[in-house]
């Protein structure tokens, strides 16, 4: 390949679809419909998962046991759920119910 071939190659335009994101921790991030922004997500302990979803510490880990409720992230001797796995939990009761 000659260098106008290669110059010419380069010259293309950019898909529309992409965007750049300049953060004060990173570098420019590429995002697009294949891939998107990440959501925030954060650690929850049971206090604040009861709280959100507001149903006993009792029911909650029944629920676990029969499989109806997110398990829990085990780090050392502590519990906590995924923020992100809680609401897509709650979306999900609002759109079906809790099935008894």
């Amino acid at each position: 390949m000659s260098k106008s071939t290669i110059s010419a190659a380069h010259s293309q335009p950019i898909q529309s679809n992409i965007r750049y994101i300049s953060t004060p921790n990173a570098k420019n991030i590429v995002h697009s419909q294949d891939n998107p922004p990440p959501q925030h997500d954060r650690f929850l302990k049971i206090a604040v998962v009861l709280d959100r979803v507001g149903i006993a510490k009792s029911t909650l880990y029944l629920y676990i046991s029969q499989g109806r409720f997110p398990a829990p992230i085990k780090i050392g001797r502590s519990s906590y759920w995924s923020e992100i796995t809680i609401n897509a939990w709650m979306e999900a009761q609002k759109a079906g119910g809790i099935q008894a």
